[in-house]
């Protein structure tokens, strides 16, 4: 029984901050990736 209540206690109080810094990095690294392509398809002439 003891057991499951830690378990229990250690859900309600894990907060998982680093997985969400490393989704926002990814996501701006995405962004620039793709800023970059389009600064260098623009610089050659080629647009939409």
């Amino acid at each position: 029984m003891s057991v499951e209540r830690d378990a229990d206690d250690f859900d309600a109080t894990f907060k998982p901050k680093g997985t969400w810094a490393f989704v926002l990095g990814f996501a701006v690294l995405l962004f620039l990736l793709w800023m970059s392509v389009y600064l260098i398809l623009l610089s050659k002439g080629i647009n939409t």
